[in-house]
């Protein structure tokens, strides 16, 4: 393997083992052997900070559970900490996403006001299995591959319902948006001639963006939508006069 697939390979066993998902990885014993030897070889040359925040060290079963309900694509029904209650949801399991440090459960859900959730797995407490099988949703599958933060919103023909978002990056800070992709729809379009760069994202709904907006302020101004360029605005307005109390 060359060195950027090692990296990866390590990066996900390590990933595995603190999450206790290396149970789950069928791996022959002296090739298991090998990868430990790289890990910890590893270990001495890199720090990987780039770790689930919810781990599933004690909760084995619950994870093979969600595995059998997604591999032979059966219903379940899980009992999903919401505040300080408990409330139970009868859901189709896609896909077990890593994102953002923590692991989620993507599930089509017919039973409520909305077709399609993602559930953290770490407030997961209980799975009861079900007879029940499904076929899975075409554009669910495309949107689960889509999906660029947990604040992904679903609806039918998601695609028509993309938001279209321009920013302009200050060039000082114009290196960081070339040599990185933020969300996965990033794309430069354009490098003006005082060296400020064009960025352009598709999202599902703007509090995908804020956050990364906030981030680079005031290196990044919105150029469109207005809707999100005003929001920002009045929520600068607030913060300014609070500490200028």
């Amino acid at each position: 393997m060359d060195e950027r697939n090692l990296s990866l390979l390590i990066q996900t066993f390590s990933i595995a083992q603190r999450s206790d998902l290396f149970k789950n990885l069928d791996i022959d014993p002296s090739d298991k052997r090998i990868i430990e030897s790289k890990l910890k070889e590893s270990k001495k040359i890199y720090e990987f900070k780039t770790k689930p925040f919810e781990s599933k060290k004690d909760n084995y079963a619950l994870m093979k559970k969600l595995e059998q309900g997604i591999y032979h694509q059966k219903q379940i029904s899980i009992e999903y900490i919401v505040k300080d209650s408990i409330e139970i949801y009868e859901v189709k399991p896609y896909k077990i996403v890593f994102m953002n440090e923590n692991f989620y459960l993507a599930c089509e859900v017919e039973a409520y006001n909305f077709s399609f959730s993602l559930y953290r797995i770490s407030k997961i407490k209980e799975i009861k299995d079900s007879s029940k099988t499904f076929h899975k949703n075409g554009e669910i599958e495309d949107f689960i591959k889509f999906i660029q933060t947990p604040f992904a919103r679903y609806q039918k023909g998601f695609r028509k319902h993309l938001i279209d978002v321009l920013l302009e990056v200050d060039k000082s800070k114009a290196f960081y948006f070339e040599s990185k992709k933020f969300l996965s729809s990033q794309n430069i379009i354009e490098t003006k001639d005082n060296g400020n760069l064009l960025v352009s994202y598709q999202i599902t709904q703007e509090i995908e963006i804020e956050e990364l907006v906030k981030r680079w302020l005031p290196y990044v101004k919105v150029i469109e939508p207005l809707s999100l360029k005003n929001r920002i605005h009045k929520e600068l307005r607030k913060y300014l006069s609070l500490i200028s109390i």
